[in-house]
């Protein structure tokens, strides 16, 4: 992406990385400006990506796809210092981006989206997870088979007004976890209990709700480092246009 600059993105961003060792950011954005400035922001993928992008099915998918890369791509090549489609990005067996380079300008990534909302967590030490839900349809079966016991008696003891918000940071914490496990929906999700708390930590993996966004996002790290990074407190927003602009 001709022209990006480290304006083009929040200062905040890249103080949180610098000086707690990990940032959550996220973007709303519209499918119609997507779609409108498609051909600008396709520069910043590799070849390869645009080529997976253009056999998408579906706009909403090939939407969905070209902003998460446009997350991780802008905000690394300024964490780099490379531009945008030369950031090395590899795909894991699990489908997991992660950036092919050495400490100390290693860094783990993990990337979420729901509905029109994309959000990327990133951290200089550990593994991250990132978890983002727009809209939570949790039905009974679904609950007991990811609430561990006590958190499910703590569900039900709640006014019933209350248990989908519950239901949802519950869901959007435990996929955050996961993802920090490197098992994504590997591991059976009653193996996590919260107590339906905001934030806690189960062995080497931290985890909380993350404020600043308007619907329920999570992040997580796994550390096994004996000063591992602070955990993001606030999902710091990006500006798609902002973005593309630097296109110009």
């Amino acid at each position: 992406m001709a022209g990006l600059t480290k304006a083009s993105l929040p200062p905040r961003l890249f103080r949180d990385i610098r000086n707690r060792g990990a940032a959550v950011c996220v973007m709303l954005y519209e499918d119609g400006i997507v779609a409108r400035e498609t051909p600008k922001l396709l520069a910043v993928l590799a070849p390869e990506e645009r080529a997976r992008h253009d056999r998408m099915a579906t706009s909403e998918r090939r939407n969905e796809y070209l902003v998460g890369r446009l997350l991780i791509r802008t905000v690394l090549s300024v964490l780099l210092d490379v531009p945008c489609a030369q950031v090395p990005l590899l795909i894991d067996s699990r489908g997991r981006p992660h950036v092919a380079c050495r400490a100390p300008l290693a860094y783990d990534i993990s990337l979420s989206h729901s509905r029109g909302y994309a959000v990327l967590g990133v951290t200089k030490a550990g593994r991250i997870g990132v978890d983002i839900e727009a809209t939570f349809d949790g039905d009974y079966a679904l609950v007991r088979r990811f609430l561990a016991s006590e958190e499910l008696a703590g569900l039900l003891a709640l006014p019933q007004v209350q248990r989908s918000a519950a239901l949802a940071r519950a869901w959007v914490i435990k996929e955050a976890w996961s993802k920090a496990l490197g098992f994504g929906l590997g591991v059976p999700f009653r193996n996590l209990n919260t107590a339906l708390r905001t934030e806690g930590c189960s062995g080497r993996v931290r985890w909380r709700i993350i404020d600043g966004s308007t619907v329920p996002t999570a992040c997580a790290i796994a550390s096994d480092e004996l000063t591992p990074p602070s955990m993001p407190r606030f999902a710091i927003p990006v500006n798609l246009e902002r973005l593309s602009g630097a296109a110009r």
